[in-house]
């Protein structure tokens, strides 16, 4: 939205490098985080130091959300830098007064939060999906509608987020190689392409399979 990017780049921007971490769970934050460029993730760390990744960020979103609005006084997971990433550092209680005196900005916010919301809502879907192949098919639609280019037909949507198969683990609670056994079988069949870290999804195929 024109009127809330206007607002927030007269704030500092900072650069962070892949992996380099912005936020450690339980943290009090002191500022708002708006990405202008690169993906960001939200993650837990199980017993066995493992992450699980909860969430991915891009272009316009705000982190972290749960305490922008005083949900809870610290963060409810770790943030670190998906990839090279450019955020604008932004005080809170100036933000949350802008809100206030441009109601169509907190509605345009309300969308966003609502729509996150789906978003999490779909991937827990996915995971509690009692097969694992299950587990990948859901989590590729939601990766390829909330990350993905459509090609001109609409029948295929390249994922713009340089994923990895150990990722797609993270994201589903699944080792690596359950992933890769079952992305083989879904790429043989010609439901999705993958090469390194590209991901392209027959969304009108893989849509069969749900």
């Amino acid at each position: 939205m024109q009127k809330l990017d206007e607002f927030i780049q007269r704030y500092p921007l900072r650069k962070f490098d892949k992996d380099q971490i912005l936020l450690v769970q339980d943290e009090r934050p002191r500022d708002i985080f708006y990405v202008k460029s690169g993906f960001i993730k939200g993650y837990d760390i199980n017993v066995d130091g493992i992450e699980q990744h909860i969430w991915l960020g891009a272009k316009s979103d705000i982190i972290p959300y749960e305490w922008l609005f005083s949900a809870v006084d610290s963060t409810q997971l770790f943030y670190s830098a998906f990839t090279a990433l450019e955020v604008y550092v932004v005080n809170r209680q100036e933000l949350i007064e802008f809100f206030g005196a441009n109601p169509d900005v907190l509605l345009h916010v309300a969308h966003d939060l609502a729509s996150k919301l789906s978003e999490l809502t779909e991937k827990l879907t996915a995971t509690e999906k009692p097969k694992a192949s299950e587990k990948i098919v859901y989590m590729l639609n939601i990766l390829a509608k909330r990350f993905g280019d459509e090609n001109e037909a609409g029948d295929k949507a390249e994922i713009n987020v340089p994923l990895t198969q150990q990722d797609i683990a993270n994201l589903l609670g699944l080792t690596r190689e359950t992933v890769a056994t079952e992305l083989k079988k879904l790429k043989d069949k010609g439901y999705v392409y993958y090469d390194k870290w590209q991901f392209v999804v027959h969304t009108d195929k893989i849509a069969e399979l749900m």
